[in-house]
């Protein structure tokens, strides 16, 4: 475990925090200014959680100095609520998949970002390689999407007892014919800009074409995390019907929402449906259930 392994390593002490405090975010944080934690190993789910509470306004732990997050797609918003709380807090944008022993790519922000833009996941940790593959498994220039595939040392050598999978998502390196070279094909679309740093964009399945237009989910619910009042919001595409649903949870009616999104996002980008619910589900790692979600709004209506 890595929080376990970074304790050790920097004569730190390590707090694991009971999972029902993450039910009460001031319970929470006031917890952690009792025990003085100086810096939080978090899934970007909590984190978001914590700041869309309100929380943060009312009791900022003030010995709080870094956050490393990752699970989900860091959104700047909330972001930027933990920074307005605690200046100075610095914040590491962390993306990878247990296959590659958790992470293998990293950025650390060091400008503030609008609460409308995408931050980061970065480049690739020390002894780990990205690179990004079309569909033909061919590499792609920068500036276009491509499926995140991982190789280096912290490579698993696959799914034990499953060959079939395995040989699925551990392939040989299309660049290198000459000896055993393997990618680990994460299923997570990212893309390199001018900047040198790669984004990630969607899950494969988030990768859609509406409206004659090749759409990111993820850029949708970026601009949706940025609007004022959505504690928590997906984006799913239903693919029989050829429309885009929102499910969010949050302040904003559907009519408030689909008027600031008109704001944010173009015309073919807009969720044909929004859908409010009180808590959106959570898997047993921290992040929003789409499969719940898909089988509650999509193959519930088929």
């Amino acid at each position: 475990c890595k929080d376990l392994y970074q304790t050790l390593s920097l004569g730190a002490t390590c707090h694991i925090f009971s999972k029902k405090l993450f039910t009460f975010p001031m319970l929470l944080l006031k917890e952690m200014e009792r025990v003085g934690v100086t810096a939080i190993n978090w899934a970007t789910s909590a984190f978001h959680f914590v700041a869309s509470s309100g929380a943060l306004s009312k009791c900022a732990p003030p010995t709080l100095r870094k956050a490393a997050l990752g699970g989900e797609a860091l959104q700047a918003r909330y972001v930027n609520a933990w920074k307005a709380a605690i200046p100075g807090l610095e914040v590491v944008n962390m993306y990878g998949p247990t296959e590659t022993t958790v992470d293998c790519a990293a950025f650390h922000l060091t400008r503030d970002y609008r609460d409308d833009e995408a931050i980061p996941i970065g480049k690739a940790c020390r002894n780990m390689q990205i690179i990004l593959l079309d569909k033909d498994g061919k590499p792609v220039p920068d500036g276009e999407a491509g499926e995140i595939c991982v190789r280096g040392s912290g490579l698993a050598s696959g799914y034990f007892g499953n060959w079939e999978k395995t040989n699925e998502c551990f392939i040989q390196n299309p660049a290198n014919p000459y000896f055993r070279d393997i990618l680990y094909r994460t299923g997570d679309i990212a893309v390199k800009k001018d900047d040198g740093l790669l984004y990630f964009l969607s899950r494969q399945d988030g990768q859609i074409k509406h409206m004659g237009y090749r759409i990111e989910l993820g850029e949708i619910e970026t601009a949706l995390h940025s609007v004022d009042g959505i504690a928590a919001a997906a984006c799913l595409f239903d693919r029989n019907r050829d429309r885009i649903v929102c499910i969010y949870e949050g302040e904003p009616d559907a009519a408030a929402l689909a008027r600031a999104m008109r704001r944010l996002v173009p015309k073919y980008m807009l969720p044909n449906i929004y859908e409010k619910l009180d808590a959106l589900p959570m898997n047993a790692n921290g992040k929003i259930d789409r499969v719940k979600l898909k089988e509650q709004f999509i193959h519930a209506e088929d």
